[in-house]
């Protein structure tokens, strides 16, 4: 009876051994009109494992290649968990593409496209003149006139008042397909990257830094063109202070559907990970097309 009872409890105790949840992650960008790049394969811990942070899971000695349209690229390990392909190979425009990557346990695959290349046409950058008075309450900036309807002050939650610069900045881009290509086929993402490290930021939720959509949703006051507007907010200390100057990076991505939904996941806070069009792994394998412009802004 002694005997039936400690295994009962060592089969118990297996039961209740953390998972092997652990998995390949795969990250490749194969960008139009550029040489085709590294590819990086990694191994995810779980949950209740250490992080190292470093070369310790690098994915070695993997047989990765991609199919190109009709070209096939085969890649080689160049450090741990870093693949450089053998030859130079610049990406066409909607080439079709295939990833294949073996490892001793795994069969990785992917598919997506290349998208025609995006340029930005112009740009316009303006800020508010003087700082907008407000509230900031957990990253949200709040008008004071409303202070009394949510009770804010009597909740005494850590509101404090605030001085915001507003800079709002447009990108503007042409559409030099067919229009009904794009319908089904590509999606874009904008975003607005201030650099404002020395001075601090404030995220507020209601403003519009980033913005995933398909391109034929975007505004457009003319055939053919396109066009986006984003809006970031700069703290300053007081209501008569200089805006602190900063470079603004706009940046313009298009892209096929795998990397808008993969994209979108990543902010998500009801997904545990971002969706993937990976078989055998997790992570993102892409074509994009993509252009920036960098300004100063004072």
């Amino acid at each position: 009876m002694r005997i039936w009872l400690l295994l009962l409890l060592l089969a118990g105790c297996d039961a209740v051994r953390p998972e092997d949840t652990s998995h390949v992650v795969v990250e490749a960008y194969v960008i139009a009109g550029e040489p085709a790049g590294q590819i990086r394969l990694w191994r995810s811990l779980p949950l209740d494992a250490p992080y190292p942070f470093d070369a310790s899971t690098g994915v070695d000695d993997a047989d990765l290649s991609v199919i190109i349209g009709e070209a096939a690229l085969a890649y080689s390990q160049t450090d741990p968990g870093q693949y450089t392909p053998n030859r130079r190979l610049v990406i066409p425009e909607y080439a079709r593409l295939n990833l294949q990557v073996n490892t001793l346990n795994e069969r990785i695959t992917a598919t997506s496209g290349v998208p025609p290349r995006i340029q930005i046409d112009s740009i316009r950058v303006k800020r508010s003149v003087r700082p907008v008075r407000g509230l900031i309450l957990d990253s949200l900036l709040i008008d004071p006139t409303v202070l009394d309807s949510l009770g804010v002050d009597s909740l005494r939650v850590g509101a404090q008042e605030a001085n915001i610069y507003l800079v709002e900045a447009t990108l503007h881009w042409t559409v030099q397909f067919i229009e009904q290509e794009a319908d089904s086929a590509w999606w874009v993402r904008t975003h607005l990257a201030p650099d404002l490290e020395s001075v601090g930021r404030t995220d507020e939720y209601f403003l519009r830094t980033e913005q995933v959509q398909r391109e034929r949703q975007a505004a457009s006051n003319s055939p053919g063109h396109r066009y986006w507007s984003g809006v970031y907010a700069v703290p300053v200390e007081s209501p008569d202070a200089a805006i602190p100057v900063h470079r603004l990076r706009l940046s313009l991505v298009r892209s096929p559907p795998e990397y808008a939904r993969f994209v979108a996941g990543r902010s998500s806070p009801g997904d545990r990970e971002p969706p993937t069009n990976l078989i055998g792994a997790r992570g993102i394998f892409t074509g994009l097309a993509m252009d920036s412009v960098v300004v100063r802004v004072e």
